[in-house]
C-alpha cells in the first residue's frame, strides 16, 4: 500500500488594504459571510462563529448555491495578534482525506498576507489552493467596494 505524500499549502497574496483591514476580514463574522468560499457558494451569516480568543471557536458553513448542500468549516483559535496573525486548528471531518489535524496560519501585513495550511495530500492541497484563490477574488471585490 502506497501512502500519498503529505505537504503544506503556502500562498502569498497582495491586496490593496492595510493589515488590520485584512485581519478583520478573517475575524469579523459579517465580513467572513460576505467573501468566504468560491463564487458558487454562499455563507449564511447565522452559520458564522468567531470567538476571538485562544481556544475560541471559529467556523462557518459554505452552502453550494446550485444544490443547497452545506459544507461546514469548523475550528479553534490557537493564537492571534490583532492586525498581524491568526492561527487556527481546523476540524478535518468532511474532507476526502483523513489527515488528522489541519493548521491554518495567516500573517497579515500592509498590502497582503502569507498563508500556510496543512498537512494535505497533493490533490487536497491543490484543491484548497484553488478555493483560496477564488475566495481571494471575492476579497478583492469587497475591498474595491469599500474603497480600500
Amino acid at each position: 500500500m502506497t501512502t500519498a505524500p503529505i505537504t503544506e499549502l503556502r500562498l502569498s497574496r497582495d491586496f490593496a488594504a492595510p493589515a488590520d483591514v485584512l485581519f478583520d476580514l478573517f475575524t469579523d463574522p459579517v465580513q467572513l459571510a460576505v467573501w468566504f468560499g468560491p463564487a458558487a457558494f454562499t455563507v449564511p451569516f447565522e452559520s458564522v462563529v468567531v470567538e476571538l480568543l485562544e481556544g475560541g471557536a471559529w467556523g462557518l458553513s459554505m452552502v453550494e448555491t446550485a444544490t443547497g448542500r452545506a459544507y461546514p468549516v469548523r475550528g479553534t483559535v490557537v493564537s492571534f495578534t490583532p492586525g498581524q496573525r491568526l492561527e487556527l486548528r481546523l476540524d478535518p471531518s468532511g474532507g476526502d482525506d483523513d489527515l488528522g489535524e489541519v493548521r491554518l496560519r495567516i500573517r497579515f501585513h500592509d498590502g497582503g498576507l502569507e498563508l500556510e495550511q496543512g498537512p494535505f495530500t497533493e490533490q487536497e492541497r491543490d484543491r484548497t489552493a484553488g478555493g483560496w484563490e477564488l475566495s481571494f477574488q471575492k476579497i478583492d471585490a469587497v475591498l474595491a467596494a469599500q474603497g480600500s
